[in-house]
């Protein structure tokens, strides 16, 4: 008797659990591909889920992204109108402050002037309005005119008037060449005055008339 040799009803015995088997198996298999399945599609959905999100947070970050450039763009205009809004406050303080300072002859236009000025000899007549700033001022010219070896005589004192008074530092145009360069060099010349001898300035032969007028207006 051979293995393969079985009865009738081991035979029919082996074709049962076999048929069994087979259904059982078939059965696992459905359930397995079913599983696998709803794995892969529950799997799928959270992908896509997921990207689904992350093209909103994107989109999200963009558009918060436009807006912070927007506001950044807004505060640098801002910043830039304020910083342009202080500097005009601080050129018209500066204005204000030049309009309400005394003039004075710097240290740098003195020696200037008396550098010019070496070895020139000449008869000055100084006039100057009855303001205390002008005289003041007309003062510190005398002094830095007398330390260059320039004879300086005072003139008329100019009482203000209803006409508009003479402004700066004024020099007939007849005057010494070389007293006009100096003051010009030094920066302290405004405008030259005709020569018509003047009668109110005191203008004599052989002397240089000049007029220390008012502060000009600084605006």
């Amino acid at each position: 008797m051979t293995f393969w040799t079985i009865s009738l009803e081991t035979a029919n015995e082996f074709y049962t659990w076999g048929w069994r088997a087979s259904m059982f198996g078939a059965l696992v298999t459905f359930f397995g591909v079913a599983f696998l399945f709803w794995g892969t599609r529950v799997r799928d959905h959270d992908f896509e889920s997921q990207i689904a999100n992350l093209h909103t947070t994107a989109a999200d970050s963009e558009e918060r992204s436009r807006l912070l450039g927007k506001e950044t763009e807004s505060l640098r205009q801002t910043n830039l109108q304020l910083a342009a809004d202080v500097e005009r406050e601080k050129a018209a303080r500066l204005r204000i402050e030049d309009g309400l300072a005394s003039r004075h002859v710097q240290p740098e236009q003195r020696r200037m002037l008396i550098d010019s000025l070496k070895g020139v000899t000449a008869n000055v007549l100084i006039s100057t309005y009855s303001d205390p700033e002008t005289s003041t001022y007309e003062a510190e010219i005398t002094r830095a005119l007398n330390d260059a070896g320039i004879t300086v005589t005072r003139g008329s004192v100019i009482l203000s008037s209803s006409q508009s008074p003479l402004t700066g530092l004024l020099i007939e145009q007849d005057a010494d060449a070389r007293l006009i360069k100096g003051l010009s060099t030094a920066g302290l010349l405004t405008q030259m005055l005709l020569s018509t001898k003047n009668p109110m300035l005191h203008t004599g032969e052989g002397l240089n008339a000049i007029v220390v007028g008012v502060k000009p207006r600084a605006f």
